[in-house]
């Protein structure tokens, strides 16, 4: 009598377990799916690029002469309320200059030069500080760069919607299949995007500096344009 109630408990557990395990593959099926969430936005902030030079018969004439000319664009900046700390330094060399004589080079004195890049803020001022800086000898301009202050943000809140994109689809498929969508089961972020960079040559702005000098002087016009942000969540959802 033992014996058959010890079977029929075994009997119990065994079906017992199956219907755990049944339950646990049945909730492993899902379906896995893209969400995706894009926004248009305009830049809040530039970062320009200048290149400084001067040139001297000595390496120390050379970057004495450099050093009085970045001090004369520190002080330019400041008129934009832009300081020090707006300022880095990129690039810095001192070379021998050469010059093209009876088909020959011929060293003439040593040349520095100085890359800095430059923040702005505020940056519906930024063709009239391109202006006012390369309106200095031997300043040139290199190229503007458009971004967000808070693009991180922006992302962060795109995730919700990426993250609802997902789920409609989701539902979608999962009704057309006679299925009915479950929970999110696991979700990671996948890319970002929405990089943008606008570079200008140098000779693009060569009338700039007979123009500064105009009383009927126009500030050079640089078109920031838009930046897209985007986000896109890899999901997978359970199916009943």
């Amino acid at each position: 009598m033992t014996r058959k109630y010890l079977v029929t408990f075994f009997v119990i557990c065994l079906m017992a377990f199956s219907q755990i395990s049944f339950a646990a593959n049945n909730e492993n099926q899902g379906i896995s799916v893209t969400g995706t969430a894009t926004t248009t936005v305009e830049p809040d902030m530039a970062t320009m690029s200048l290149q400084i030079s001067a040139r001297g018969a000595t390496s120390a004439e050379a970057t004495q002469k450099l050093a009085v000319k970045l001090q004369e664009v520190k002080r330019n900046l400041l008129v934009f309320a832009i300081t020090e700390k707006d300022v880095k330094t990129t690039g810095y060399s001192v070379e021998p200059f050469y010059v093209r004589e009876d088909n020959k080079s011929k060293q003439r004195g040593m040349i520095a030069k100085s890359n800095i890049s430059i923040t702005v803020n505020e940056i519906s001022k930024t063709g009239e500080i391109i202006d006012r800086c390369t309106n200095i000898e031997a300043v040139s301009f290199e190229r503007v760069n458009f971004a967000l202050k808070n693009r991180n943000l922006i992302e962060r809140g795109l995730l919700d919607d990426a993250v609802a994109n997902a789920k409609e689809k989701a539902a979608i498929v999962a009704r057309a299949g006679g299925r009915q969508l479950g929970h999110l089961l696991s979700a990671n972020i996948g890319a970002v995007g929405g990089a943008r960079m606008n570079s200008y040559a140098a000779d693009e702005f060569m009338a700039t500096k007979a123009m500064a000098n105009d009383s009927a002087y126009v500030p050079t016009t640089v078109f920031a344009g838009t930046i897209d942000v985007s986000v896109s969540v890899y999901t997978l959802f359970s199916l009943y």
